[in-house]
C-alpha cells in the first residue's frame, strides 16, 4: 500500500505540473496577442476567466488549487497547491510554482529536481 501511495502522490504531482505547463503556453499566447504586450487581463483562474480543461480532467481540481499569485504586465506567477489527502502526502514538495521566466521552486524542503520531474 506504502507504494502505491507513493505512486498515485507523484502521479498527481506530475498532472499538476502539466497543467502548469498547459497554463503558462496560455498566458505566453495572451501576451504574445494583446496589443500592449501584457500579461494583465490574463488571469486564468477566478470568476469569468477561462477556465483550462487540464483543472478538471482526471479530477486534478481534487488534488491541487491552481492560482496566479502574481500578475503584473510583465511578470506572473503560477502556483500548484496540494489539497487534502495531496498536501499531506507530498509535504515535501509542497506548493510548486512556475514563473514567465520558467523559474521553477516549491515549498517543502524536498529536492527541486526531484519535485518537478517525478
Amino acid at each position: 500500500v506504502p507504494a502505491y501511495t507513493s505512486y498515485t502522490t507523484r502521479t498527481h504531482r506530475a498532472a499538476a505540473r502539466a497543467c502548469m505547463s498547459e497554463a503558462s503556453q496560455f498566458m505566453e499566447r495572451y501576451y504574445t496577442t494583446t496589443a500592449n504586450l501584457s500579461y494583465e487581463g490574463a488571469t486564468l483562474y477566478n470568476g469569468a476567466d477561462p477556465v483550462l480543461n487540464c483543472q478538471t480532467e482526471g479530477g486534478l481540481n481534487t488534488w491541487y488549487t491552481l492560482s496566479v499569485d502574481t500578475l503584473a504586465p510583465k511578470t506572473y506567477r503560477l502556483v500548484a497547491t496540494p489539497i487534502g489527502a495531496q498536501a499531506t502526502r507530498d509535504a515535501a514538495c509542497g506548493a510548486l510554482t512556475l514563473d514567465h521566466t520558467g523559474d521553477r521552486d516549491r515549498s517543502g524542503t524536498g529536492d527541486l529536481d526531484q519535485c518537478w520531474s517525478r
